[in-house]
């Protein structure tokens, strides 16, 4: 019924020409060649995207229907789509995928209907396009860590275009070939952890994808291309780094807008668990719709997520069990990716507190950010310390020096100088034990900071007019080592961060906190060894979070509502509503040490409901308890970092020491001791 309903109302509105349709005087008021682009590939998407969803409506309401008047009305849209790639306005590789997409779709749904002259059209347009996007991917897609248009839908597009037009074309041979073969060699992942180097939002882009393309090789192959492990172990990212009702984790561009499970991010999970017979999918998918019936329709026809055709035609039905999110542990370590989540309640997001972190060996290039080694910090599905700036644009000012930029990020400068943009700003992720008492993971951010070098970041700071100056946050990298260690404590709420960093000369390191909903509040702790900490309250509306910061050098402040470049929404973006969206400031904390070479901060973060009382922390010296938990750690310049957690009661222990690099865990789940020592792993990347 929403197809038809949305064909009907396609046939009833008359398609203009795009030349008349985009605002040039938006494009001519940029000065920036590379803002002009930018703004010319938005406003055409915005008319192109709108009549692909009327076409797909029209082929969609035709295979249900037979009726007639949609394949005429189809077919004169495509029409005059195709006359628009001679446009100066039609600008883009989405929308030339798009040309190919309308003419896969009608050729192969009209197929019985088509005249000459239209099978001529539309075979020519596959020819056209299809070899276009053919001749980029080759020798190209195969040697690129992700080509994020080509993963996203333009590969998913020829694929189509290749199977609809195979023995009709000569070339869909070849690319038929190409298309499968890349297929299993290179997807559905870059590893089998099952995370999304590229954050939340861009990990939507791609469901489409991820689903139509296997679903559709298993349909006619009779082989499940969903037994890769990747889809099952991806379930796990879905759910961890986005609760039913939560904002997602924060990493990525446009991950701000992602405040809570999209009806693209429930479908997905649908289709895991039918195709998967995922009960943990299954069970997200029931919580949500528990609570809001209407999700699955809130992304119809969206041109990369939408999957209500997948749920249309599949015969598969989602896995009955009574397994759910309440069998889940609290923390799951994607080490492969680099991203750590640690949870308090999954399955009660309302009472939920939630860490999430990330240290990546793919580092901060595409859609990545440069937060190797940051956090963020949720109660109620809703965040405290986190990620701020705005996705204003790809590589405009505030995008490079704010939001980009680890000045954005609750992580670490050196100097106040910030980590490195392209793959070679990586971290990593040594070390982790999910547990039951106590669960704990190490991030390594040594290789993170100075000059951009990547030759793909220097061009495109050329063109945007980016300056990687010390100015601006690069400079020559003084740093040896910033290692990160965490341990969840129980499901009390209370986390334990024991920051270890190392330079080659006296530099001065600044521990950084945002929020972005309330402004933060700072008070002093008492004097002990003649230096002071500091106990950083931030707030949502349900929760609170208390970074109680200790280090081995004294500390200054600043805190301030100001971003270091001012947002400027140059791309005019707007609301639902069509109301121009105006960029609040976010509020930031750092806490800058006295210059050393060895510095040492330990945070006891207390995560926790409006309703729960903060709780007391007594230090004696560099030993601290709180909820009898015992945190002791080296807190000074000399020897080997090093910091032991314990609850006699719960007889858990998290024990590092840097001298030998080892972390001695022990533990009890269900009801069974476990001992473990951990050393550095390195990650099994496939890609």
């Amino acid at each position: 019924q929403q197809f038809i309903k949305k064909a009907e109302k396609a046939l009833s509105v008359k398609l203009g020409h795009i030349d008349n349709e985009i605002d040039t005087s938006k494009v001519a008021g940029l000065t920036n060649q590379v803002q002009r682009k930018s703004l010319l590939i938005r406003e055409s998407r915005k008319i192109v995207d709108r009549e692909e969803a009327n076409i797909e409506a029209m082929v969609r309401a035709y295979l249900l229907t037979k009726d007639q008047r949609f394949y005429n009305g189809a077919m004169d849209r495509i029409r005059e789509m195709l006359s628009w790639k001679g446009s100066k306005n039609f600008a883009g590789d989405f929308n030339a995928s798009t040309l190919l997409a309308v003419s896969t779709s009608a050729y192969d749904a009209f197929y019985d209907l088509l005249t000459a002259d239209e099978k001529t059209l539309l075979l020519n347009s596959l020819r056209e396009n299809g070899n276009l996007f053919f001749e980029e991917f080759v020798n190209h897609l195969e040697n690129r860590i992700a080509d994020n248009h080509v993963w996203q839908m333009t590969f998913r597009i020829l694929t189509m275009g290749a199977f609809a037009s195979y023995g009709d074309l000569p070339e869909a041979n070849t690319w038929v070939d190409y298309c499968y073969n890349m297929w299993v060699a290179r997807f559905p992942g870059l590893n089998n952890d099952g995370g999304w180097h590229n954050g939340d939002s861009y990990f939507h882009v791609n469901i489409r994808t991820l689903i139509e393309v296997p679903a559709f090789y298993s349909r006619i192959t009779g082989y499940d291309y969903f037994n890769d492990p990747w889809y099952n172990n991806n379930a796990q990212y879905v759910i961890y780094q986005q609760p039913p009702f939560s904002k997602t984790a924060g990493h990525g561009n446009a991950h701000e807008g992602q405040k809570k499970p999209s009806g693209v991010r429930v479908g997905y999970a649908d289709a895991l668990s039918r195709e998967c017979q995922n009960p943990y999918a299954a069970d997200y998918v029931k919580r949500i719709l528990a609570e809001d019936k209407e999700v699955l329709k809130k992304n119809f026809l969206g041109k990369s997520g939408d999957l209500t055709w997948y749920r249309v035609t599949t015969s598969k039905k989602p896995v009955a069990s009574e397994k759910g999110l309440q069998d889940l542990p609290n923390a799951h370590i994607f080490s492969e990716t680099g991203l750590a989540t640690m949870h308090t309640d999954l399955a009660n997001y309302e009472k939920n507190a939630m860490f999430a972190f990330r240290s990546s060996p793919y580092g901060s290039t595409s859609h990545a950010l440069s937060n190797q080694n940051g956090f963020n910090t949720f109660f109620g599905g809703q965040p405290i310390f986190y990620s701020s700036g705005h996705r204003t644009g790809f590589t405009d000012d505030h995008c490079m020096y704010s939001y980009r930029n680890t000045r954005g990020h609750n992580s670490i400068l050196v100097n106040g100088m910030c980590q490195k943009i392209g793959t070679e700003g990586y971290g990593w992720i040594p070390q982790y034990y999910e547990g039951e008492a106590v669960s704990y993971f190490a991030g390594d951010a040594s290789n993170a900071y100075g000059k951009v070098t990547a030759p793909i970041w220097l061009i495109r700071a050329e063109l945007s007019g980016t300056q990687f100056t010390p100015e601006n946050g690069w400079d020559e990298d003084k740093l040896k080592t910033f290692r990160r260690h965490v341990v969840q404590l129980g499901n009390t709420g209370l986390y334990a961060i024991y920051d270890e960093l190392e330079a080659t000369e006296a530099v001065t390191y600044s521990y950084l906190l945002h929020t972005t909903e309330f402004p933060m509040e700072l008070k002093e702790t008492q004097l002990v060894n003649n230096q002071k900490g500091f106990i950083i309250t931030g707030k949502n509306k349900t929760g609170v979070a208390k970074a109680h910061l200790f280090c081995s050098e004294s500390m200054t402040t600043d805190m301030t509502d100001q971003f270091f470049t001012t947002p400027v929404n140059w791309l005019n973006k707007t609301t639902a509503d069509g109301k121009t969206i105006t960029y609040p400031n976010h509020w930031h904390f750092s806490a800058t040490s006295a210059k050393a070479v060895k510095t040492r901060f330990l945070t006891i973060m207390d995560i926790h409901g409006n309703e729960v009382h903060d709780r007391n922390i007594t230090r004696n010296g560099d030993n601290f308890e709180v909820e009898g938990w015992i945190i002791e750690c080296n807190l000074t310049d000399k020897g080997n970092a090093s910091f032991c957690v314990t609850n006699p009661d719960k007889k858990a222990t998290v024990n590092y020491n840097a001298k030998n690099g080892k972390t001695k865990i022990t533990d009890t789940v269900n009801g069974k001791k476990v001992s473990k020592v951990l050393t550095d792993t390195l990650p099994e990347l496939e890609i």
